[in-house]
């Protein structure tokens, strides 16, 4: 107990961030190139992430534009709804499996479909409704592509979950406009 105790005060912080994580998470011990390439795709794949979908549903709806930013939140339930399903009941590790406990970690821990490619699909489809401009296309449209290759360069997905979660994002995006939603 007391080896282990002088060992782990002895590790210095760059040995800790390396034990039992990702291969492609960004550490000290890499080249500065790689470790700035991993660093900015760890920041880039938040494109596809919650928090970030949440920010813009709310300024959506600050700004008095109810109609988009009920449809985000309809998708964003629709979406929870069929990823969480389908992660049940085609249970997939990921590339760098993750370890659960319970059924909301098991959900969590499932690689297919991918949420953040499914997630970053619907809402920039939307901004792209929303703008309707040719450049910020262009720009949304690479911002959806570089948060689906984040996700397989960081070993969170296979190329399979990727190209279902686009294929949800877009079949959810339909579904929503045939209803009205």
């Amino acid at each position: 107990m007391a080896k282990e105790s002088i060992y782990l005060i002895a590790q210095t912080a760059e040995d800790r961030s390396v034990a039992g994580s990702n291969p492609a998470r960004p550490t000290f011990k890499m080249r500065p190139i790689k470790f700035y390439i991993n660093l900015g795709f760890e920041e880039f794949t938040q494109f596809g992430g919650l928090v970030f979908y949440l920010a813009v549903l709310v300024t959506l709806f600050l700004t008095n534009d109810k109609p988009t930013s009920y449809h985000l939140f309809f998708g964003l339930i629709a979406m929870y709804i069929l990823v969480s399903t389908l992660r049940l009941l085609n249970f997939k590790k990921r590339p760098n499996p993750m370890k659960y406990s319970n059924i909301i970690e098991k959900i969590d821990s499932g690689s297919f479909p991918s949420m953040h490619s499914t997630r970053s699909t619907f809402l920039f489809l939307n901004l792209i409704k929303f703008f309707s401009n040719q450049y910020l296309t262009i720009i949304f449209i690479t911002i959806i592509l570089l948060v689906c290759y984040s996700r397989m360069y960081l070993n969170k997905h296979y190329s399979s979950d990727i190209a279902v979660g686009i294929i949800l994002g877009i079949l959810i995006e339909y579904g929503l406009n045939l209803i009205n939603l």
